[in-house]
């Protein structure tokens, strides 16, 4: 009866085959979790005087209302002109262009997703560019689902962004879920945006979706800051007869 082999050990090239490919391998791993996380910038890469200038048009974008969004264009513009290897600036003016176009100052939406499409090629996670494409996706183009897709990424950085809740409102209620978009505005209105604009989603949506208390409630607070405006009077009017 023969005997059995004995097991064979692994030579010293087989345990530096295995090495190079444990390297490699967390190597492939480190390269694809840092193209897939967001790349933070600081203002401080910018001269004191462009610092001062990104403050304002952030404050204008947050506000948002007309006046703030020609203000934050116009900021926008020349830092992008001055500093274009400034992803934040471009990224903000592609939504200040998007948002502009949508109520109705200027038609701006080929500039807009231009000036987004650039900044993802090489920043994908850039919260701005991916709610400007959004925008435009949603309110130009009528893809729900693409908008969708795009927010999402966008507010997993930034889970109360108000365009990016306003979006979000929109889209529930073009799939006839005004519940849904109740919610996101009323979300949305506690965020205090300035702009009459993003104020009135709430007074609309809850109407929409029969909550009759809620959208008392929500119409008089946009009534607190635009006493004569007709769609939130004459939603006020409905829900108290109801």
């Amino acid at each position: 009866m023969s005997k059995p082999k004995p097991k064979r050990r692994l030579g010293w090239r087989e345990y530096l085959l295995v090495l190079i490919l444990i390297v490699a391998g967390g190597l492939l791993l480190f390269a694809k979790a840092g193209r897939e996380a967001p790349i933070r910038f600081s203002a401080q890469e910018l001269p004191v005087g462009a610092q001062k200038t990104l403050l304002q048009a952030s404050d204008a974008l947050a506000n948002a209302t007309p006046q703030d969004l020609q203000r934050a264009k116009i900021y926008l513009t020349a830092l992008t002109n001055e500093y274009p290897d400034y992803p934040p600036s471009q990224a903000q003016l592609a939504l200040v262009l998007a948002v502009s176009s949508q109520i109705g100052q200027k038609n701006n939406w080929q500039l807009a997703e231009r000036g987004a499409e650039q900044v993802l090629q090489e920043y994908p996670f850039q919260t701005d560019a991916l709610l400007a494409l959004a925008w435009v996706k949603f309110y130009r183009d009528g893809g729900a689902d693409k908008a969708e897709k795009l927010v999402n990424k966008a507010m997993k950085q930034d889970r109360y962004n108000v365009y990016g809740l306003a979006l979000l409102a929109d889209i529930a209620a073009s799939r006839d879920k005004f519940k849904l978009a109740a919610r996101f505005s009323q979300t949305l209105s506690l965020q205090n945006p300035q702009a009459l604009w993003l104020r009135l989603p709430e007074c609309r949506y809850q109407s929409r979706a029969q909550q009759w208390k809620l959208a008392i409630r929500a119409c008089e607070r946009v009534l607190q800051i635009a006493p004569t405006d007709v769609e939130a009077t004459a939603l006020l009017n409905a829900a108290k007869n109801n």
